[in-house]
């Protein structure tokens, strides 16, 4: 697929079809009659799966982009791409803290903050290898403590984040925020 959008999380539906039974013998009318039913039953439904695909965001300014990435983080969660209630906490914190900068038009510190997310999927997810698998079941958070980013997460959560760092400026506006950022970049971590 191309897009001229950065990705985010699209449903898919998969349907059944059965075009036609076929017996050996003329069923009796009731038979038939079921059998037509189950077929419009087999074409109404469907099992909605998600991944990662294009999406139609416009990009206008930082803050709504990183307010459609902590949605699509959420949702990452939620669908057990990403996990360990911990870890979630802190990409959490690293997307608000991104967005009160940006608040305080302290654009360079929100890059920082962004910076700081990507770095943390990536560090997680190159210890898992990406070895968590998009179709296991929403309880994979419960039976797996670790922390965990899988391939889908990754790839959606740090492109996005990307895309919004390399619009933001690398220098601070001023001496105080650029101390600022220093300040950010040397803190240390509560998990490291």
């Amino acid at each position: 697929m191309k897009s001229n959008d950065i990705p985010g999380i699209v449903a898919l539906r998969l349907a059944g079809l059965a075009d036609s039974i076929r017996y050996p013998d003329e069923p009796p009318a009731d038979v038939a009659e079921a059998v037509l039913k189950l077929q419009r039953e087999a074409r109404n439904s469907f099992v909605t799966l998600y991944s990662v695909g294009p999406s139609t965001f416009t990009y206008t300014s930082p803050l709504p982009a990183v307010d459609r990435l902590i949605g699509i983080k959420h949702q990452a969660a939620s669908l057990g791409w990403l996990g360990n209630a911990k870890f979630v906490a802190k990409l959490d914190k690293r997307l608000d803290q991104a967005k009160a900068a940006l608040a305080r038009d302290k654009k360079k510190l929100a890059r920082v903050r962004l910076t700081q997310f990507a770095h943390d999927l990536t560090k997680v997810h190159q210890k898992d290898g990406g070895k968590s698998d998009s179709h296991d079941d929403k309880n994979k958070a419960d039976r797996h403590p670790e922390k965990f980013v899988n391939n889908e997460a990754f790839q959606l959560l740090k492109i996005n984040a990307d895309f919004i760092i390399a619009k933001l400026p690398t220098k601070g506006k001023d001496r105080a925020e650029d101390n600022e950022c220093r300040r950010a970049e040397n803190e240390k971590d509560d998990d490291r």
